[in-house]
């Protein structure tokens, strides 16, 4: 079915109850945006069983495709298409800030860690807003020119993921230490060997803010030296220059993480940030220093003697960096983890897109979803339009957040400005109940059916069933010779085996109100999970019940509240000593030892005040004969 050859007219042909034995062959033809409706149409030894191109749709129900080399294609676009255009748009967010260093058990703000910097801001006009657990915080901007605005990770090029892999971040309790030293918790295994050269920074307590590098440690005592990043002399520099701490107490928390420098630049300011390690492996880097001067991207060095890869590592540089900011005040009660800064200004935040959205400007009228987009660079990848939101202006002038698949890789994240084209005039083979038959044995010849079947030497192709190119898509329901049951990529049953496949990442749940489960099998461990529980008290004691977070807190909660470094609870037990709430015992009766020595911050009372009277009182030259 060709529909160059019709001059008018729907461009359509409908075929029902056909049978075609045709090696080698192609059963089912449709080009050139002509349309068909197959209804038991089947298909034997074809080199294609159904083909869809040029802009070409079929429309099928209740056929088959039946040996032979490739079951349905859907190949190509319309050639007579005028696409819908666009490009890509990197810069429709301000500065990102990561994290607000402030003392974790709260206190002012110490320096902003950005996630990236910005560029194109100036200093006055841009303003920042702090919420949290925190008041009073205000700060004024400080633009830079030739500063890091961000630095990416990049994939290394080979099979491994970005982020390299090793790295280490220990996170714990000082026990002590001073403008030279820190000792480590007691309970850290590691040796010299692991923290040669690695950054230690405090993160909460007692001297907040403090960082420096591990020269030396001994793993009996537990001391670390530490010298300056500044200029690698004994003693610790200050992320805001404050005041060194001449001694830390058990309230210092530390953590020991990969020791990033950025190379200086000719004249200006050396930038500074630190890495962020998630099981292993870099995930950002924050920047709390921008730099400046940079005229070219500074290399960025890790120093880990743990890491068994390493990451790939790329710095930015641009003008109208956002700097270290002026505190007009840092507030208090601030948090680290729960304190968020939003910026406005003048510039943006020209970030790479990753994952599933990507935003759009100049886009010459409005896209829907199904269609096919391409992104110019990108020859492999021809990704599907989900949903359009965020939809500004007129066309040819749109404005659009996509939200698409696959999703964006670090690799395939375009520049900004980047072309895109958009087709709607796809070509398509939609299929209801096809039933494919051992694809991928050949013609009729090369199938020698029904010797095929005496030795079961032969291997179908079930790769060969549904085949998509140059934008080319085929929308199935179908069956194969061993009763597979498939509805797209999105839902497999193989019915041998009983096995059932969902694709997670295709299925779109959102607005979903209510998921009911009659029983979900977890693994190989026969454990079958029946109901999701709110309840607080683990009162069912069940192997078949999975609780929420809030009641797994709430239970912990009732049970042990802990902070920093301090846990408490109501009875504790501990090997045949029971403390608390008001009362030192045993379990045994048995009486307990003290062997160093106790002070009492209160007065005592009852036979204890009495025993102290009287060993006041004692004189020991007395002659007890008297």
């Amino acid at each position: 079915m060709d529909g160059n050859l019709h001059d008018g007219g729907n461009r359509s042909i409908v075929a029902n109850d056909f049978t075609q034995v045709l090696s080698d062959g192609i059963g089912a033809w449709v080009t050139n945006l002509g349309r068909s409706e197959l209804v038991s149409v089947f298909s034997y030894y074809g080199h294609i069983g159904y083909l869809a191109e040029n802009g070409g749709k079929i429309r099928a129900t209740n056929g088959n495709s039946s040996y032979g080399t490739y079951g349905c294609v859907a190949e190509g676009v319309s050639l007579a298409e005028i696409p819908i255009t666009g490009v890509v748009n990197n810069r429709s967010t301000e500065a990102t800030v990561a994290s607000a260093f402030s003392d974790q058990a709260g206190d002012q703000i110490l320096i902003l860690e950005y996630e990236h910097c910005g560029q194109d801001y100036s200093g006055g006009g841009t303003t920042f807003s702090f919420t949290g657990a925190g008041t009073g915080a205000s700060a004024t901007a400080v633009a830079r020119n030739g500063g890091v605005s961000q630095v990416r990770i990049y994939t290394p090029g080979d099979s491994s993921q970005a982020g390299g892999g090793g790295y280490l971040n220990v996170i714990n309790n000082a026990q002590a230490g001073d403008n030279l030293t820190i000792t480590l918790s007691g309970s850290d295994t590691n040796t010299f060997t692991n923290y040669n050269g690695m950054r230690i920074i405090i993160i909460s307590g007692t001297g907040s803010g403090q960082y420096g590098y591990i020269q030396a440690y001994d793993d009996t005592t537990k001391v670390a030296t530490v010298y300056k990043e500044s200029d690698d002399t004994p003693g610790w520099d200050h992320v805001a220059g404050f005041s060194i701490e001449p001694i830390l107490d058990t309230t210092t928390q530390y953590s020991i993480e990969p020791r990033l420098i950025f190379d200086a630049p000719v004249s200006g300011i050396r930038a500074q940030g630190r890495a962020v390690i998630v099981a292993g492996k870099l995930t950002l880097i924050k920047i709390w220093d921008c730099g400046s001067g940079y005229t070219v991207a500074p290399t960025v060095t890790l120093t880990d003697p743990n890491n068994t890869s390493e990451a790939v590592l790329q710095a930015r540089i641009n003008n109208g960096v956002l700097g270290p900011v002026n505190w007009v005040s840092r507030g208090n009660n601030y948090q680290t983890t729960s304190t968020r800064v939003t910026i406005i200004g003048a510039g943006f935040a020209d970030k790479y897109q990753l994952g599933d959205t990507l935003v759009l400007n100049s886009v010459s009228r409005l896209p829907g979803p199904g269609d096919n987009l391409t992104i110019s660079g990108i020859n492999d990848v021809i990704y599907k339009i989900v949903s359009v939101d965020n939809v500004v202006g007129l066309a040819p002038s749109l404005s659009m957040r996509l939200k698409i698949s696959p999703n964006l890789g670090i690799e395939e994240s375009p520049a900004h400005g980047g072309a895109i084209i958009i087709r709607q005039n796809y070509s398509q083979v939609r299929l209801t109940g096809h039933d494919f038959l051992d694809i991928g044995t050949g013609n009729f010849i090369g199938t020698d059916y029904p010797d095929l079947y005496k030795e079961y030497g032969f291997v179908p192709s079930p790769e060969n069933e549904v085949y998509e190119v140059g934008g080319g898509r085929v929308f199935y329901t179908s069956t194969d010779q061993d009763g597979n049951f498939r509805v797209g990529e999105l839902f497999k049953v193989e019915q041998a085996t009983g096995t059932v496949t969902i694709s997670a990442s295709l299925f779109n749940l959102g607005g979903l109100e209510e998921l009911r489960l009659g029983g979900v099998a977890v693994g190989g461990t026969g454990t079958v999970i029946r109901e999701f529980s709110t309840d607080a008290t683990f009162t069912a004691d069940s192997n078949n019940i999975v609780s929420t977070q809030r009641a797994i807190k709430a239970y912990i909660t009732s049970r042990i509240s802990g902070g920093s470094s301090d846990a408490f609870t109501t009875i504790l037990t501990a090997g045949v000593v029971v403390v608390g709430p008001n009362l030192i015992s045993t379990t045994t009766g048995d009486k307990i030892e003290i062997d160093a020595s106790v002070r009492f911050n209160s007065p005592p009372v009852g036979s204890l005040l009495a025993m102290s009277y009287f060993s006041s009182s004692w004189d020991s030259n007395l002659d007890l004969q008297d």
